[in-house]
């Protein structure tokens, strides 16, 4: 099975135990404060992501232990630290040099650290990065708080489709707060997305679930936000492992819920079995964004994110066999321009990779061949004068 399979398949997996999710918290209703069951999603996360991180490291701190200066000798290598001496054990900000390369490095130079570029799971996150976490942190809490609302509330159809217009915010945000570059294509999905998101919502003053879209559509925004702040965790190099950004969200999903869980709390009486049926919820929750998280680690976002669009196939579904919901023509319009729009957009994006990809591959096959005909030169020049110096020497 090819990684790209692999990646599809968790990308599936996840889809559909996101739509199981969004059936349990229906189910359970008003019986079950929203509060309360956005508080197990973030124990159950930081529950299973602090255990992670906690035998991630204590692997790391055994295996460090296994190799000491002695056995680094047997094994024909030598270690420095920033001081130049050597060091007890080998840890991860050793530098290890073949034994060979030491000729070539002067005794009065210190040997510097090459990094291993391992990045070691954290708790709680580094300093420097405290802003973007905190913005993931209350940005991922508010929009899974609002999907968990607006499934109570909505059709499962519809809260799934204002979640996918979070690609649309990403772009108006982008464009209006970044300044970044829209263009025509982009500029016609988000105007298509949001005619869609329009056709679904039908805004009125006579609609009884006006609150309950609204309350959605911030939440899409919200994630859009979340988006951008992961962006900036994983790209620059200072980022932070996903295990630490996953338990970073979990730590402010349960300060941000913990107080308004206990004032809204009423009692385990006669809600037994709901309070069975969101313990099983929040540990699938975990699961789907672990198979979401190892999908693109299997596969790129611009090979697999389309096939998150299977998910308003499953929400109809339980939608019509669990609540006899059946969406008129303006709704199903609606899900149809978002979804369009939305695979449009995969392409498009894709397409654009792709170009860019090709771009940088012939930029440095250029930089490469001009630095081939640049030593190609200087070997010529060489040779010119060690033959200009040989015909000097003979005519001496």
């Amino acid at each position: 099975m090819s990684n790209l399979t692999k990646g599809i398949l968790l990308t599936l997996l996840s889809v559909f135990i996101s739509a199981i999710l969004g059936l349990l918290f229906k189910i359970i209703g008003e019986h079950i404060s929203v509060y309360e069951k956005t508080l197990f999603r973030g124990i159950s996360s930081l529950t299973i992501s602090a255990t992670v991180i906690y035998f991630i490291r204590r692997n790391l701190k055994k295996n460090q232990k296994k190799l000491t200066q002695e056995q680094a000798a047997k094994a024909n290598i030598a270690m420095s630290t920033t001081t130049g001496g050597p060091s007890v054990a080998l840890t991860t900000a050793a530098t290890i040099i073949k034994t060979d390369e030491l000729n070539h490095i002067e005794e009065h130079k210190r040997v510097k650290l090459i990094e291993t570029n391992r990045k070691v799971p954290n708790y709680f996150g580094d300093r420097t990065n405290f802003w973007a976490l905190l913005m993931r942190g209350v940005t991922g809490a508010l929009a899974m708080f609002a999907y968990i609302y607006t499934c109570n509330t909505l059709s499962l159809a519809d809260a799934d489709m204002l979640a996918k217009l979070s690609s649309v915010f990403l772009i108006i945000i982008g464009a209006w707060f970044l300044k970044e570059r829209t263009s025509i294509t982009q500029f016609t999905v988000v105007i298509v997305s949001l005619v869609g998101a329009v056709l679904i919502i039908k805004p009125s003053f006579n609609n009884p679930n006006i609150f309950s879209y609204g309350v959605g559509l911030a939440g899409t925004i919200c994630l859009a936000l979340t988006y951008i702040a992961i962006r900036k965790l994983t790209n620059t190099k200072s980022g932070e492992h996903p295990l630490t950004i996953e338990s970073c969200l979990a730590l402010t999903i349960v300060a941000l819920m913990i107080i308004p869980s206990i004032y809204s709390f009423q009692g385990f009486t006669g809600n037994g079995k709901y309070y069975l049926l969101l313990i099983f919820a929040a540990i699938l929750s975990v699961l789907g964004q672990y198979c979401f998280t190892f999908a693109f680690r299997y596969a790129p976002s611009v090979e697999i994110s389309v096939y998150s669009y299977s998910s308003l196939l499953w929400n109809c579904i339980f939608g019509f066999l669990f609540f006899a919901t059946i969406p008129d023509i303006y709704s199903i319009i609606g899900y149809v321009a978002i979804v369009i729009s939305g695979i449009y957009l995969f392409f498009y994006n894709k397409r654009r990779l792709q170009t860019l990809t090709n771009i940088r591959r012939m930029l440095r096959a250029e930089i490469q061949a001009r630095k081939k005909a640049k030593a190609k030169n200087s070997k010529a020049d060489t040779s010119k004068v060690d033959t200009s110096r040989a015909e000097v020497s003979t005519h001496e």
